[in-house]
């Protein structure tokens, strides 16, 4: 496969192809998770923040899908879930998490408002 520089690929673009590919069951989301993954020291912070935050938000909505037994998952299929893991694991940025309960600030128990 060709090296692309990614600080020359417009962030729309890489927020396109990862939006594109939530919730597809096919090849795409490897290819997609595996590029992101590859990249992600290169993708612009701000870029990585709403990434992050977009696929914790699918994976919320994906565990309330699989526990009511739902037909449409978000995540798509368990091997697709399984790729998506490996960028949630790395786009899991610890400033965002509170210091104290380290819960991410919606599920803050701390009733403080950092």
């Amino acid at each position: 496969m060709r090296t692309l520089d990614v600080k020359a690929i417009p962030d729309w673009m890489i927020l396109d192809s990862f939006r594109y590919s939530l919730g597809r069951m096919t090849y795409q989301v490897g290819i997609t998770v595996d590029w992101l993954v590859d990249n992600w020291d290169d993708i612009e912070s701000g870029l990585r923040q709403m990434i992050g935050k977009e696929i914790r938000e699918e994976f919320a909505r994906d565990d309330i899908a699989r526990g009511a037994g739902s037909r449409v998952l978000p995540l798509g299929m368990k091997c697709d879930r399984l790729e998506w893991a490996k960028l949630l694991e790395i786009a899991t940025v610890p400033a965002y998490f509170c210091q104290v309960c380290k819960m991410p600030p919606h599920q803050c128990l701390c009733s403080h408002e950092d």
